[in-house]
């Protein structure tokens, strides 16, 4: 019997950071009506593997990220985190 072991390999304190690398890498190649779209699919990867510093992103460069943080519901719930804290 093979057993399969789950090992989280890091965690997520630099999350954002890794994830601006790879937009910075990849967003050229992407066209510019897709970009939001692009970005609100890896964002959602990394929401859901409880990564919590996307807004770290946000700037004028990249308007994209904004509003792709905003259709998935990020902003808002982050919003209610601090209304509880």
């Amino acid at each position: 019997m093979t057993k399969t072991i789950a090992v989280r390999l890091m965690g997520w304190s630099r999350g954002s950071e890794i994830l601006q690398q790879v937009w910075k890498a990849q967003r050229g190649y992407i066209q510019t009506r897709c970009r939001q779209r692009a970005f609100e699919r890896i964002a959602e990867v990394f929401w859901d593997n409880d990564c919590d510093t996307l807004e770290e992103l946000i700037c004028d460069e990249w308007p994209e990220i904004k509003a792709a943080l905003e259709k998935i519901g990020y902003l808002e719930e982050e919003e209610e985190d601090e209304e509880i804290d």
